[in-house]
């Protein structure tokens, strides 16, 4: 299932993670009016393991990390900050469970 929304100043994608019935990942660009975007992925999922993150910008890596998702939300949100470079920016959001080898990866462009 897949979510596009278009806000006053930002974009949104959701979508199923692949290897999951239950987990699904947000990705949301915001610009912030100073030659930046705000950048937020989410992953909503049904345990509490190890996820290993990742942002790319323009097919480089910007971030990348591991969290636990919270035992109460059973979720995490990672939010990062990038440069609004000339032309579209193709921003990516993949995160991996260590545990169960599910994948969640959004990708929006940005013109």
């Amino acid at each position: 299932m897949c979510w596009l929304t278009w806000g006053a100043r930002s974009l949104g994608l959701r979508l199923d993670c692949k290897g999951s019935s239950t987990a699904d990942v947000w990705l949301r660009v915001e610009p912030d009016g100073a030659g930046r975007f705000d950048v937020y992925g989410t992953v909503y999922s049904d345990d509490s393991d190890v996820w290993s993150w990742r942002m790319l910008h323009n097919d480089d890596l910007s971030y990348k990390g591991e969290v636990q998702a919270s035992d109460n939300e059973k979720s995490f949100r990672i939010q990062r900050s990038m440069v609004d470079l000339a032309g579209v920016d193709d921003i990516v959001f993949r995160a991996a469970n260590t545990a169960t080898d599910e994948v969640c990866r959004a990708e929006v462009e940005v013109d």
